[in-house]
């Protein structure tokens, strides 16, 4: 996509400028792509430009879920179900029988054990039987998959001293 990072546009600028530096030419495919990707993360509104540092889109996704389902909205609804689809599709598989998330969706570098837990957790309460109402049995099919090959991994990062690691 042009940029250093997954969708990183603090990296992708220090990239570029690194580039500069090393007097790689204005029109070599790395700048191009790279001055490509930046401009089309720019937004403009009344308060002038900006650039959201980070492209994200697995946590914001599952605080989201996490707080619907705090704040009491049905499992059953379009909004719970379809984060909880989105949610379990982004999991990245590990071999063949267990799976891990990343803070961005397509990030394949960087899974970790805050992203498994931050996923795990909404997908979790979500799959609670014990409530009035159900996620959706296209839903339940999806998600309780994806917990299945999450928790292992989860559990088999745990550190001898009951704690878990982050960007291992």
């Amino acid at each position: 996509d042009g940029s250093w990072f997954y969708g990183d546009t603090m990296d992708a600028s220090i990239a570029l400028a690194t580039l500069k530096v090393l007097g790689v030419p204005k029109d070599d495919a790395r700048v191009t792509r790279g001055l490509a990707f930046l401009t089309g993360q720019a937004r403009r509104d009344h308060d002038g430009l900006s650039f959201s540092i980070f492209n994200t889109d697995v946590w914001p996704t599952a605080f989201a879920l996490r707080a619907l389902l705090a704040s009491g909205t049905p499992r059953g609804s379009d909004e719970v179900a379809r984060a909880a689809r989105w949610l379990a599709g982004a999991q990245l598989p590990v071999g063949d029988d267990r799976g891990t998330w990343s803070f961005q969706s397509g990030n394949q570098t960087m899974p970790d054990s805050d992203d498994v837990g931050v996923a795990l957790a909404p997908l979790g309460i979500a799959l609670d039987a014990s409530s009035s109402s159900l996620l959706p049995v296209e839903a339940v099919a999806a998600v309780r998959p994806a917990v299945e090959r999450g928790l292992p991994w989860l559990l088999a990062m745990q550190n001898a001293d009951g704690g878990w690691p982050a960007f291992q």
